[in-house]
């Protein structure tokens, strides 16, 4: 990306090298990416440079990247998550008194965004995680529209049961034939990895 400030020009960005050990990238890497930088008229943040053991692991543009035995992982870091739940808290906390189907309306474009970023990673818990946040920021919103009223009450209200699932919450309407519908709040959890599908061609000698 790219920032202009007055007549001057800030380039930010960030990438990944790896070496065979610290003393490598500490002595050898760092100093030629500092030198390498300099000729370009830029200069290497040290406050954001981080050398570390990948079994420790580190963040990279909202992943957290670890290595398990033989297998590297990401998943979303700490901090995507929290930005993440604070961004879906300040939705539902600021729409105290819309409507339900405006409420999933607006939230759905978020979930769904999220979780199709991370949905290649071991993103399971994670989600699970937020899925539970997003439940809790509901039943509240919900419970707090309905303060003289029964808990079950509420329940029935706003959650369904739809396709064997219960507690979905989800906007009940009628459509214009007359036939029941809902619109339903997203779940991080539907959201699964799907396999990129190869076609194998064959060379034929001519």
């Amino acid at each position: 990306p790219l920032r202009l400030v007055g007549s001057e020009m800030c380039i930010r960005d960030s990438f990944i090298i790896t070496g065979r050990d610290k003393e490598l990238l500490e002595n050898e890497v760092k100093p030629m990416v500092i030198e390498f930088l300099k000729e370009r008229g830029l200069t290497l943040s040290e406050e954001k440079t981080t050398i570390t053991n990948i079994y420790d692991g580190f963040d990279f543009l909202g992943f957290n990247v670890r290595k398990f035995g033989k297998r590297l992982y990401t998943s979303p870091s700490k901090d995507a998550q929290k930005r993440f739940r604070a961004k879906i808290s300040d939705i539902v906390k600021g729409h105290k008194m819309c409507k339900q189907e405006s409420l999933i309306r607006m939230l759905n474009p978020v979930i769904t965004g999220w979780g199709n970023y991370y949905r290649y990673g071991a993103s399971t818990n994670a989600f699970h995680g937020c899925d539970n946040h997003i439940y809790n920021l509901t039943k509240k919103w919900a419970l707090r529209r309905h303060p003289k009223k029964r808990k079950s009450w509420v329940a029935d209200k706003y959650w369904h049961e739809i396709r064997g699932r219960k507690w979905t919450f989800a906007w009940k309407y009628e459509t214009k034939s007359k036939k029941v519908n809902y619109l339903t709040l997203k779940r991080l959890s539907d959201i699964h990895y799907t396999p990129v599908s190869y076609t194998h061609l064959r060379a034929h000698e001519t």
